[in-house]
Formats: structure tokens, sequence, C-alpha cells
């Protein structure tokens, strides 16, 4: 004999079995009709109902039948429960799986069985049944009947377990509120009594069915003098269907005043229509004074928990079974009865990478090597993805062995704020990694400047001296050599200005700026280039054009743009500019148009991808592959767009886009400019401090000097003999570079204000240091100006020019 092996959720549907609380319980007229109509429908003298046990089979109601109950390794019901479908049996005396079975044996034994599978909750747990003692055919109406009557039996079952699992919640609910001493309430959308629990009568006397229909607030009105804030936020909540919570009013009882604390909460339909309020209040009279604070964290506590989504679960090992509330459900998209009450509905849901490390936490708890269950894991959503969940729990019971009987926990879902510490460590580092992007930018900057200035200074120095043909030859390689050096020295500015765009740390100075000037000035800039190219430049932008940008950035953007055009040009083209008249009354088209070669498609689309010059990189014409996409940026950042347009053999045409500027500003600006006089005025005398570490540094600067009238120049090579010159020497500038041994240039310049006196001296800082930081550092510090490395000779006359026009009459006029 073969018995049928059990589902392979046995344990679940036995459990599901003995949660309907129906074996061994006496007849019930619906059950007895539904064996009436198996019998009746099907033609056969037996029909039944029968539920199939751990060990037996069980019949609730029958026809015909005077057996109650069979062996469950013999049952014929054991074999049904095993399909989803109708199980049809002939000659059962034939199959030796059910030998033994009663109802096979005696002097007229079952020969036909028909069984259709009733189901609760995904589990079948019996059967609607029919035999007879004949063989016999089993046509499809008789099939159809005997399967609508078992799910006829399922949807009563079922709403007996609905009704049954209901008043278990109520249960909880009521045993709950007598534990906490509350008694819970509810009312419909006019603020009237709905319900109240039945512990009311034992707080205040008063029965609830006497007080159903009353206003919520009526029994508080008549002491709200006692606590008007708290009355007042009562009234206003109600009124604005707000929640509130830890509210204390007061009333009479029979037993004399009480003091009650009231939390409430609006409850609205899933239409979003007000449906009344639900809530529960306590009475606090003899605990308000010596209790007050921690009921109020009490109250908050419930509130947080069942308003803030933390799920509750309560392990019970003697049950061997799991309590998980609606919250917990909720937050892995579950409702009512998806989720069972084994321990498996939470291991199956944890995320296998996070499975091991949650157990052996949990595992060291029941152990008690932990005064609290600790996790944060991974859970699987209904919907399918998952969520970050903290999971906290603690042995409330154990056994008097020591093992742990009783566990309860909290469940809260922490995938935002998991995110958002994710969000953050990129955050950090993405930040590192700019901040070391940056200073590793300085230091080459640094690095590579500092060679630079004598590179480049020797060779302006060479260029600026007259020289007769026997020194062609050197000039030319000082001209070599000063392009090369230029060259670099752009590269150089071109990436840190790439830099700053990149981060937003680019400063700008908005302020109306007449567009045709700044155009004039970016032509005479580059006619050499121009002339050299046998490129013309064709201007047709009308005058009185005002556009609203910081102006030295945008005579940046346009000599990117332009030097392009000329660069990239055919011989004897042509470089047109011209204003788009349709741009509109707060908008300014300017366009920038060459006659060269164009660009193919191809082309255009990695023009703005860094150091791409699209072929150009061997050939003779100059360029980074930066000034574009600096422009770009730089435009942006000025509220404007550039945009480019361009086909192969038909040229390349750049539109730059900018807000219009006021006309009015810039003719008020102009008209209160000062006069400048054209004369000449000779170099007065200037006593120069310049504290130079570097020997050829210190060179460079000396030499070009020398082309000034009227210089007394001294060097130091570190505070010490900078401080040392100046005893009974002051200088009329300072100039300092930025790293000097000892002392940098920074400490350099607040000692000789405060121990040499030269508080009213202007200082220039002179560093290979070129970053903004660096520069705006400077000019913190109280320095006048900033000379980047490699040295702009022609600019240092102008800044020292303009200095000697602020001086002194006496120092002016002293002669050296």
């Amino acid at each position: 004999m073969n018995p049928s092996p059990p589902p392979v959720d046995e344990t679940v549907r036995v459990r599901q079995l003995h949660e309907l609380r129906i074996l061994d319980t006496d007849d019930e007229p619906q059950f007895a009709a539904i064996a009436r109509l198996a019998s009746l429908n099907s033609g056969c003298p037996i029909g039944a109902l029968s539920f199939v046990d751990a060990d037996r089979q069980w019949f609730k109601a029958s026809v015909g039948l005077k057996v109650r109950e069979t062996p469950r390794h013999t049952a014929l019901c054991s074999r049904a429960i095993l399909s989803a479908s109708l199980t049809v049996l002939n000659e059962l005396q034939l199959q030796p799986d059910f030998a033994g079975n009663p109802l096979l044996d005696g002097d007229s034994p079952v020969r036909f069985y028909a069984a259709a599978p009733v189901v609760i909750d995904g589990q079948r747990v019996g059967t609607v049944c029919c035999m007879d003692h004949h063989a016999r055919q089993f046509d499809d109406a008789a099939r159809r009947a005997l399967g609508e009557l078992a799910e006829l039996a399922a949807a009563l079952l079922q709403a007996r377990l609905r009704e049954r699992r209901s008043r278990v919640q109520e249960a909880r609910v009521r045993t709950a509120s007598r534990a906490a001493r509350d008694w819970l309430w509810e009312t419909n959308a006019a603020g009237r009594l709905t319900w109240l629990s039945d512990n009311l009568l034992l707080r205040d006397g008063r029965c609830p069915r006497h007080v159903i229909g009353e206003p919520w607030l009526h029994p508080y009105e008549p002491l709200a003098v006692l606590r008007p804030a708290d009355w007042a936020r009562c009234v206003a909540a109600f009124s604005r269907r707000e929640p509130f919570g830890d509210v204390l009013t007061d009333c009479h009882t029979p037993h004399g005043a009480m003091t009650v604390s009231s939390n409430g909460q609006p409850v609205f339909d899933t239409a979003g229509t007000f449906m009344g309020f639900r809530g529960a209040s306590r009475d606090v009279s003899a605990e308000l004074q010596v209790k007050q604070s921690l009921a109020a964290s009490e109250e908050r506590w419930k509130f947080a928990l069942e308003g803030g989504g933390q799920g509750v679960w309560d392990w019970d090992g003697r049950k061997k079974g799991l309590y998980f509330s609606e919250a917990w459900k909720a937050i892995v998209g579950h409702v009512g009865s998806e989720v069972g009450t084994g321990l498996d509905e939470w291991m199956k849901r944890m995320h296998p990478e996070d499975l091991g490390a949650a157990k052996a936490k949990l595992f060291a708890h029941m152990r008690g090597e932990t005064s609290m269950y600790i996790a944060e894991h991974r859970m699987r959503h209904k919907s399918g993805h998952d969520v970050w969940v903290l999971n906290r729990g603690k042995i409330v019971r154990r056994s008097q062995s020591g093992r742990a009987v009783r566990m309860v926990g909290t469940l809260i879902d922490v995938t935002a704020q998991h995110n958002a510490d994710a969000i953050l460590r990129d955050k950090r580092a993405a930040d590192l990694a700019n901040h070391a992007k940056t200073e590793f930018l300085s230091r080459m900057s640094h690095e590579m400047r500092t060679p630079l200035n004598a590179v480049i200074g020797f060779s302006q120095l060479l260029l600026s001296r007259p020289g007769d043909p026997s020194t062609r030859e050197v000039r030319d390689y000082a001209e070599h050599v000063l392009r090369a050096g230029e060259h670099l020295l752009a590269l150089i500015n071109d990436v840190l200005d790439l830099q700053c765009v990149e981060q937003g740390r680019m400063a700008l100075e908005p302020s109306n700026v007449q567009l045709d000037d700044m155009v004039s000035q970016v032509i005479h800039l580059l006619s050499s280039a121009a002339l050299e190219r046998g490129v013309a430049f064709d201007n047709h932008l009308p005058p009185g054009i005002v556009v609203r940008a910081d102006e030295r950035r945008l005579r940046q953007v346009l000599l990117n743009v332009a030097s392009n055009a000329v660069k990239y040009n055919r011989p004897a083209g042509v470089v047109r500019w011209s204003a788009d008249s349709a741009a509109g009354p707060t908008r300014v088209r300017l366009s920038i148009e060459d006659s060269g070669s164009g660009l193919a498609p191809a082309q255009l689309e990695r023009l703005f991808q860094p150091f791409e010059r699209l072929g150009k990189e061997t050939s003779t014409i100059e360029g980074t592959g930066l000034g574009l996409i600096i422009a770009r940026s730089l435009t942006a950042a000025m509220g404007g767009s550039l945009e480019v347009v361009s086909r192969s053999g038909e040229g390349t045409r750049v539109v730059v886009d900018l807000p219009r500027g006021d006309c009015s500003a810039v003719r008020a600006a102009e008209s209160e400019a000062p006069s400048v006089t054209s004369a000449a005025l000779p170099s007065p005398a200037l006593r120069m401090l310049y504290v130079e570490d570097n020997r050829i540094n210190a060179i460079v600067f000396e030499e070009a000097l020398r082309l000034r009238d009227g210089m007394e120049l001294r060097l130091a090579e570190d505070g010490v003999e900078a401080l040392d010159r100046v005893r009974d020497w002051r200088p009329d500038v300072l100039v300092l570079d930025s790293h000097l041994p000892g002392m940098n240039g920074f400490e350099l310049l607040r000692a000789l204000r405060d121990r040499a006196g030269l508080v009213d001296v202007p200082a220039f800082m002179c560093s290979a240091d070129a970053m903004p930081d660096d520069i705006r550092r400077a000019a913190e510090a109280g320095f006048t100006g900033y000379w980047p490395k490699p040295i702009d000779i022609a600019q240092i006359m102008a800044d020292l020019d303009q200095l000697c026009a602020g001086l002194p009459a006496c120092v002016a006029a002293r002669q050296v």
C-alpha cells in the first residue's frame, strides 16, 4: 500500500484548516445542504463535505454515510486535495492505495468516488465529494455542479475565517485599549460619536450606548475654561479636519471631575471624502502631576508609530507563529491575508545577500549575546523592487531553561534615508575627486609657469632691445621661443579656465557693454594675425547695441571665436560680423561667419570635446582644442548661448546670443567719464623692493625693469633679508613671491606692514600660482595687484604707470 504523499505546503495547509475552528463541531444546516446537493446533482447515494487533517479525514456533513472519519493514509480525499481540479475514481477495490479504508469494506462497499477541492486562502483544506456503490459515468453537468458546490463551501468558510480574524483583531484592540487604560472612539463628519469602546464605562461611568450620537466635544465644553489653549486647539482641529494629539480636556463624571488626554486622526475614504475622526482618550487625572511628561511621550510615540508607517511584528515560539501588522505588510507592498504567519514569510522576502548577516544577528540576540536585535537589510517588495528596512526586535519572554519563547519588534522603511546616504557618499567622493583635480591643476600650473617665466621673460627682453643685422637670427629664434612659450601658457590658462567653468567658480561682473566697441577691440587685437594670413574683416555691426555681460569674459569669448575664424579661413578669406535684427527686444544675436572650408556633420559632433582639433593637430595652425568649449561655457554663464552652424565647403557661422543691455546706462557712464589729456607724462622715479628666491626669475624681472627709466630696484631672497633692506631705505612699491623660504609672501607682507611700518606701501604679488582662488586670496590679504608668472612686461609697466599717477608729488618728483 502506497499512501498519498502530503502536499508540499502541508504545514501551512493544516494550520489554515485549524484556524477555521470547524473540526469536531456540530452539524450546521448550510453544510448539510451542500452534502445533499452533492448527492442529488450527481445521482450518487452518498454526498459529503470532508476535511483532511494531519492524520485523518473528517466529514463535517454527509448524506448516505454512517462513517464520521477515516484514517488519513487510506482516505479518498487525501488524493483529491493533491489536485486543483476534479478527482474521479472508478473501481476503488482494485486500487491498492486505499486498502483498509472502511468505506471499501462491508456488505456495500464504495466503488465510485468524485471530489472537488475546497480552497481557502490558496490552501486545499478538504473536498465536496460524492460516492456510489457501483461504477458509473460522471458527465460534464455533474462535474460542474460538484465544482460549484465546492466553491460555495469555500465562500462560506472564507467568510467564517474573515469573521474569526475580525474578532481576533477586535479582541486585540479591546485588550490593548484596556491594558492602556484608553477608550477608543469614532465620530461622523459632523463630529458626533458613532462608536465607543466598552471600557468607557470603567473610566467615567457612562455607558457607551447612552452617548452615541452626542457631539464628541459636548462633555468637555462646560470645563473648557480650565484649559483654554487645549480647548481652542481641539476645536480648531475638528473644524479644520486636522489630526490632534495629547489634548487635555476636563469633564464631569459621577465620580467627580476627570482630566482626559485625547488623540484624534481625520479619516478619509478612497475618494478623499472626509468621514469623521477616529481616536483614543484616557483618564490622566491621578497621574497628571507626576507622570505628565511620560504620558505625553507615550502618546507621541503611539501616534508616530501609527502615522509614521512603522510595522510591528510579534513572534510566539510556543504557537509557532508570527503576527505581522498591516503597516508591516504595507512596507513590502502586501495587505491582509497575502502574508501568512510563518517565519518563512519574513525570511523569503529578505535579500539573499543580506540574509546571512541578519540571521547571525538574530541568533546572537536569541543566545543573549546582544541586548537588542538590530539589522538593516533589503526586502523584496510585492512589485518586484527592493526596499531598505531597519529591523529591530527584543526578546520579551524566555522559558525557565532560558530558551526564547516570544520576541516583538518593529520594521521601518529607510529606503529614502539609505538612498540619501548613498547620494551623500557619492557627492563626497566627487568633491574629493574635484579637490584632487584642482590641487593637481594648481600644482601643475605652478610648476610649469616657473620655467615659462624665464623662457617668455628672456624672449621678451631679447625682442625689446634693438639689434643690428648680425643678430637677426637670434631675434628670429627669440620669436619662435616666445611664440612656443605663449602657446604653452595659453594651454595652461585654458585648462584652468575650463576647470573653473566646470566647477561653477568663474567670478563674473555683469555690466552694460557697448557691443560695437568690443568688436572693434577684438578686430584690432587680431589684425596682425589676420594680415599674416591674408584674411579681411567685414564688420556690419551697427552702433548702439548694448549687451549685458562680463566685459573681460565677453572679450575672451569673441577672441576665441574670431581667432578660429581667422586661423581656419582660406587665403584671402573674409570674417563677417553682423547682428540678427529678429532676435527680439530682450536678446542680441551676434554672428561671426568665416569663408573657410567648413565642417562635416561628423566633425560637428566632436566639436565640443576637450582637446579635439578635428584633424588639425599636426598642422602649423596653433591651438589647444579648448577655446570653443570655454567660449560656450562662458556665454552660458553670462545668461546666453553659443551655436555653431557649418557645412563642408561653405564656411562656418558662430552665433553668440546674449541678454540685451541698457543703452541709457552706457550713455550716462560715458558722459560722466573724466577727460584725459593726451600729453605724455614722464615716468616718475620709483623705489621697488622685489623679494624672490629664484635667481633666474629675479634676473628676468630686473632686466625687464631696465626698460623703464627712473627705477631703483633692490632684491632680497627671503623675508629676513627683505626686513633688513627696509631698515634704512623705504620702498615705494613691494613685489613679493608667494613661496619664500622661512616665511611666505603673505606672512612677509604682514611683517613689512607691522614691523617695518610700511602700512600704506602698495604691494604686488608675483607668483606662479595663478588659480582664481590664489588671486582672490591675495586681494583679501591686502595686495594691490597680482602679476602671474610668466610675467607680462607690458602689463607690469602699465600697472606701474597707473601706480605712479596716484603717488604723492614728493615721490613722483624724486630723482634716483
